[in-house]
């Protein structure tokens, strides 16, 4: 009775006191191997994964020893991820593979080993899975989205990235995180020496919605910033570009690079500039 307890725990994402209700009936002499898979699962999901593999390892050891219980796809997906946490990536890879083989739509399966291989930095694999994911949800992810637009970003799949990231910015359009991300992509698809302003769009976007919050989003909005000071600078629009290396010293007193742009002679002779309003010092 004890070990239906702590299962019904267990559902009722009360892990902690299943864990509690599993490690009582072991010490009272409870020989359910069923209470080792629950102990797994629930040492997992409170993150102690060194006696969350070592339990699910004691049941699968016992279940293939007497041929029962049968595993199911929920043993094979937890003892991939207790691996995986565990420093054993490629072994967790391959449970995770046998989940998705007994159920194709288990698509929560095909995040965990994108987010294995992402982990990894194996960022091809990762972009994979995440797109597999996509493409198995009834329902769109911004988190997936996100994280197969950085998975491309670092494989240099710069079109597809700024196509995921886009994506991002239609799920949370009151948020910079899409569109820094879209910008970073674009401008990696431009001229790195003299940039045609592919990414200038987004950047403004960026400051559009950052510029509500600036503590906030002091970070992006210094990033834009810093883009538009470069593009005007090398479009020779100094004005434009003074005022937005002004704007990115508002943000960051002590930064460097907007130091080094001002005190150029062309930049630091600029006047006003309609695109960017800032103070002058």
């Amino acid at each position: 009775a004890r070990g239906r307890y702590a299962s019904f725990l267990y559902v009722a994402k009360d892990y902690n006191n299943a864990i509690k209700e599993i490690n009582d009936a072991l010490a009272r002499g409870n020989t359910n191997p069923v209470l080792y898979r629950v102990l797994g699962y629930s040492y997992y999901e409170t993150k102690n994964y060194k006696e969350g593999l070592n339990n699910l390892e004691k049941f699968i050891g016992i279940a293939k020893e007497k041929g029962k219980p049968k595993l199911i796809m929920l043993d094979y997906s937890y003892y991939g991820k207790l691996l995986a946490e565990n420093g054993k990536d490629s072994l967790g890879v391959e449970e995770l593979k046998k989940a998705i083989a007994l159920d194709p739509n288990f698509v929560d399966g095909y995040s965990d080993i994108a987010s294995i291989y992402f982990k990894a930095k194996n960022f091809p694999e990762s972009a994979k899975y995440y797109r597999i994911k996509i493409q198995k949800s009834e329902k769109s992810d911004y988190n997936d989205y996100n994280f197969l637009g950085r998975a491309l970003y670092q494989s240099k799949e710069y079109a597809g990235a700024d196509s995921a990231f886009t994506k991002v910015s239609e799920l949370l359009p009151n948020l910079t995180i899409g569109y820094v991300w879209a910008a970073r992509s674009k401008n990696k698809l431009d001229n790195q020496e003299a940039p045609t302003g592919l990414a200038k769009p987004l950047y403004e976007k960026v400051i559009a919605i950052g510029g509500t919050d600036a503590e906030k989003n002091k970070k992006d909005l210094t990033e834009a910033y810093s883009y538009l000071g470069f593009y005007y600078f090398v479009n020779k629009d100094y004005s434009c570009s003074k005022a937005a290396w002004l704007k990115v010293k508002e943000l960051d007193a002590a930064n460097e690079k907007a130091t080094a742009a001002l005190s150029d002679k062309n930049i630091s002779a600029g006047k006003t500039c309609d695109a960017i309003q800032v103070v002058q010092p």
